[in-house]
């Protein structure tokens, strides 16, 4: 067992590179989408039965929290990467903990919070794995794709479980907090010369995007954040998710 824990908690990198849309990935990513299927399915039984929707709840509350104590230990304990990789400063990061604390507090905007940026964010995620380079078994690699199932599930329970609504409070809201958000991030990363919410890089297109100055890049990224609120909203009023005033 003490072997074993050295292994899944070492420090060097291997080297790894995941084999995208390879079987295993094909698997890992079939498996999401059928729990998701499952939330859906039996979306009724959740809502309408206590216990299975106070147990549903506390399984997700449990993973997210080991989820993202186990993230933390790694990179603070054993990388020592704290300010570097370890800050909730990704919208996948951030939809871990809007989801935990949505779920604890059953806080309405931050339900929203997580579909907006966890829904996309997971099934872009396993489409697009980027994994770090430990092979299995490691600690980071069930945290990547642990990360990516959370959100997406977490939101699709938030959406069609407890059937959230979206109104102008919330949008109010969001637009607050995505920006707040960008500020902030954008300060840490000039400050440590980090690329955070990819702020100050882009991890696609990067031949094109390299080329304009900073500080236009961040603006450009910037209205992308914003527009993809825009963007949310709309599709969550052509499907009704919208409440009426």
């Amino acid at each position: 067992m003490k072997n074993f824990i050295e292994i899944f908690f070492r420090k060097k990198e291997d080297g790894f590179v995941f084999n995208s849309y390879g079987l295993l990935h094909l698997f890992l990513f079939l498996f999401m989408i059928f729990i998701g299927f499952l939330i859906y399915r039996y979306r009724k039984n959740l809502r309408e039965n206590k216990k299975y929707y106070k147990i549903t709840r506390n399984i997700f509350l449990f993973l997210l929290a080991f989820q993202q104590l186990s993230f933390l230990f790694f990179l603070s304990f054993v990388r020592h990467d704290t300010i570097s990789e370890a800050l909730p400063l990704y919208t996948c990061r951030v939809s871990i903990y809007s989801g935990f604390f949505a779920l604890l507090f059953n806080n309405k905007n931050l339900k929203i919070l997580t579909i907006f940026w966890g829904l996309i964010g997971g099934l872009i995620g396993l489409i697009y794995p980027d994994l770090t380079p430990y092979s299995w078994p490691h600690i980071m690699y069930v945290n990547f794709f642990l990360t990516h199932y959370l959100v997406f599930w977490v939101s699709l329970f938030f959406l069609i479980v407890d059937e959230v609504r979206l109104n102008r409070g919330n949008l109010k809201f969001l637009f607050v907090f995505v920006n707040i958000f960008l500020m902030v991030t954008e300060i840490i990363n000039l400050n440590f010369g980090l690329n955070y919410a990819y702020l100050s890089y882009s991890p696609i297109f990067t031949d094109l995007l390299k080329k304009l100055p900073g500080y236009l890049y961040f603006v450009l990224a910037g209205i992308l954040y914003n527009f993809s609120i825009i963007l949310n909203y709309y599709i969550f009023k052509k499907f009704n998710l919208v409440e009426v005033k």
